[in-house]
């Protein structure tokens, strides 16, 4: 069976990564960002980071990123409880764009 990776964020906002085969997680180079939420796909990881930018990681290509992109997560804020999971029925949807 083929490997994949599993990334995962410590409570500092360092990033690490695990092979599925392998038992040891490897931290990634720090850059003096720390992030706040990670997806993937292979061999691409985008990631929100502390500063609010988006980070993208390209693993295993040549190929040049050319293509600026923003994306805005829609959350709601409650003071008591930080952030919540739904939003109100007159909100934006969770992820969109400028428009």
């Amino acid at each position: 069976m083929p490997s994949s990776m599993l990334f995962g964020i410590n409570n500092e906002g360092r990033v690490y990564s695990l092979y599925t085969n392998g038992t040891k997680w490897r931290e990634f180079p720090y850059l003096g960002v720390e992030f706040k939420r990670l997806s993937s796909v292979p061999n691409f990881l985008w990631a929100i980071g502390g500063d609010r930018q988006i980070y993208v990681h390209v693993h295993g290509f040549d190929i040049p990123i050319r293509i600026r992109e923003e994306v805005y997560e829609n959350q709601r804020w409650n003071p008591i409880e930080g952030f919540v999971s739904r939003l109100l029925p007159t909100d934006r949807y969770q992820w969109s764009n400028k428009d």
